[in-house]
């Protein structure tokens, strides 16, 4: 995967969506970046990548998303500094999907950033 230079936006999210088979990874995706919905589809194979670009603030961000990947331990996976596990258990069950998609994502990111003080 080549690397792009001449960016037109100041930042990019990586969002992976994971979990079990069947539970939606995709149409939460597709929902996101495309506002589509649908009831009857079928199960991804392989992976679904997907864009959205947002405006917030003046800046511009892009989405980069994953769908269709199952679900694994991840806390043992990215985190070593055991610390994080409870922050991001916290910050995991807090998110809430009312409201528009782009400002739930960024204010989220926000507040995730505040608790690490990256």
């Amino acid at each position: 995967m080549g690397h792009r230079v001449d960016q037109d936006y100041d930042y990019l999210f990586k969002i992976v969506v994971i979990g079990d088979s069947g539970v939606g990874k995709s149409n939460i995706l597709s929902r996101y970046t495309r506002n589509e919905f649908c009831l009857e589809s079928k199960s991804t194979i392989g992976v679904e990548f997907a864009t959205r670009t947002l405006q917030c603030e003046k800046k511009e961000g892009r989405g980069v998303g994953w769908g269709g990947l199952r679900l694994f331990k991840f806390e043992m996976t990215w985190f070593q500094e055991e610390s994080l596990i409870p922050l991001m258990k916290e910050w995991w069950e807090s998110f809430d999907l009312n409201g528009n998609a782009g400002h739930v994502i960024w204010n989220m990111l926000s507040s995730l950033k505040r608790k690490v003080k990256m």
